[in-house]
């Protein structure tokens, strides 16, 4: 901590509602917020997002079973003990309320002894993403109740108290967290540029703030940090679009589209962390490689499809109509977001493709793509941490979060298959999932309904205090910092 005092930290949103146990921090801090105040009984792990002893020391998966066996001496952050009883409160109370996407499968949960959580599902084998939302879910207070912030008692190694703008969190008692204590407040544009300018705080959080594409100077010894993020940039295309139903035409895109030089050209880093899935880069089931880009491969695959640029306006034709799309995509608070779509027009104008940008409210967009009013879409997929709830394909789920999110209408039997068997293989072993997983990527490549960007960066921005070497302790996990996950 700078100087002994607190940490001083600005951030975009109200974590109020962290306390009610969503699993679905979009940024750092939050996911930082979520982690350090509600437990799980298992957390995955920040490179793989294989799950790994948390409150539970061990588990194991039987059929349409999943047993939990809980570390001794478990206890809430006010010293009373945290239960078996506790966490099935918790887990039940978090189903019947519709959380999660997944938790409806749960038929029965059971606390045998003070030391043993069983969860029983109603599918067997077990669907492998119930499997996973159970063992990551947050374990809240249900005695306090949903609404009650700042919670009277957390599972985390934090506690929390209100500020006349935000929020003090204290290690608890007993505790080593990598932090110590820390004071977040709510932000506003104004106190966010004075503080960034003055380097008043330790730690700014997102940069909504911003007018420009460019962080304007802050005080000496500051320093603005791109991290990769949990949203996912990918380019979706309509498969039921009369020119965009031909594979042939979507894997010529696909070649001709360069995420790394995109990369480059709107966030200034050298290398992208290149995404082969709708998974973060090092995610087990996430294949190795991607095909492309291949920009002359792209020009030789139109040609032979017989779209040529006839009259030299520099766009491709055929039979009189041209390869003129629009590129759909959310308004930002972000700018570097609308600057992508802009930097992919150009690379496309080198396919003779003409791309339009076309920016729209988020919930217009969110309308727009169910509807189908959209022929090409930017899109930022906040993933969640197994790969069978992801958005492209989707196991059947049924109860209140059932919700039809294969907007981009991609219909492959045999990957649907492949992605079943994946999503309830018995046992839900990373290990012998993953596999399964490669082959349904690799079928999804051939098919080519979207092209798989990179995690859109998040950006810090450190005040002089923890920005200055040396660089050491805290400062370093500013670096290294993820989100656990997204709902």
């Amino acid at each position: 901590m700078p100087g002994g005092r607190p940490l001083q930290v600005i951030g975009p949103r109200d974590l109020a509602e962290l306390a009610s146990g969503q699993p679905a921090p979009r940024d750092p801090l939050a996911a930082l917020v979520g982690g350090a105040l509600h437990a799980s009984l298992l957390q995955p792990n920040p490179g793989t997002a294989i799950l790994e002893p948390a409150l539970a020391e061990r588990w194991e998966v039987l059929d349409d079973r999943v047993t939990f066996h809980l570390r001794s001496g478990l206890t809430w952050s006010d010293g009373a003990p945290l239960t078996a009883a506790d966490i099935v409160d918790n887990l039940l109370a978090a189903r019947d309320a519709g959380r999660g996407r997944t938790l409806v499968h749960i038929a029965a949960a059971t606390a045998p002894d003070d030391r043993t959580v069983q969860v029983i599902l109603d599918t067997a084998p077990a669907l492998c993403a119930t499997v996973s939302e159970v063992a990551s879910w947050p374990i809240v207070d249900q005695v306090a109740g949903d609404a009650a912030w700042p919670p009277l008692r957390t599972s985390g190694e934090y506690t929390v108290a209100p500020l006349a703008d935000g929020w003090r969190f204290a290690p608890r008692p007993g505790s080593l967290p990598p932090l110590g204590g820390w004071d977040y407040h709510r932000i506003s544009d104004t106190a966010t540029g004075a503080a960034w300018r003055t380097g008043s705080f330790d730690l700014i959080v997102g940069d909504g703030w911003l007018h420009g594409a460019d962080p304007p100077p802050g005080a000496p010894g500051s320093q603005a940090v791109s991290l990769q993020g949990r949203a996912l940039a990918v380019l979706a295309f309509r498969l039921n679009h009369p020119l965009l139903s031909d594979r042939g035409l979507r894997q010529a895109f696909a070649l001709g589209t360069d995420p790394a030089a995109l990369w480059a050209r709107v966030y200034g880093a050298p290398e992208a962390p290149r995404l082969t899935a709708l998974l973060s880069p090092g995610h087990w089931a996430a294949p190795a490689e991607a095909p492309g880009p291949d920009l002359a491969a792209a020009r030789d695959r139109l040609a032979a499809l017989g779209w040529v640029d006839s009259n030299g306006d520099g766009v491709r034709e055929r039979n009189g109509i041209s390869l003129d799309f629009e590129v759909t995509l959310a308004l930002s608070g972000d700018p570097r977001w609308e600057a992508l779509a802009l930097a992919l027009s150009e690379q496309w104008a080198a396919l003779g493709v003409r791309l339009t940008p076309r920016y729209i409210e988020p919930s217009t967009l969110e309308e727009w793509l169910h509807k189908g009013y959209w022929e090409v879409a930017l899109l930022a997929y906040d993933v969640p941490l197994d790969p069978d709830q992801g958005d492209l394909w989707q196991p059947p789920i049924t109860g209140p979060m059932a919700q039809d999110v294969n907007v981009i209408g991609f219909d492959n039997e045999e990957a649907a298959k492949v992605a079943v068997s994946a999503a309830r293989l018995p046992g839900c072993d990373p290990q012998q999932r993953a596999p399964l997983y490669h082959e349904f990527w690799r079928l999804v490549h051939a098919d080519a309904p979207m092209v798989f960007l990179f995690p859109l960066p998040q950006r810090l921005f450190l005040g002089p205090a923890i920005a200055a070497p040396p660089r050491t302790g805290w400062p370093e996990r500013a670096f290294a910092w993820q989100p656990r996950r997204n709902n």
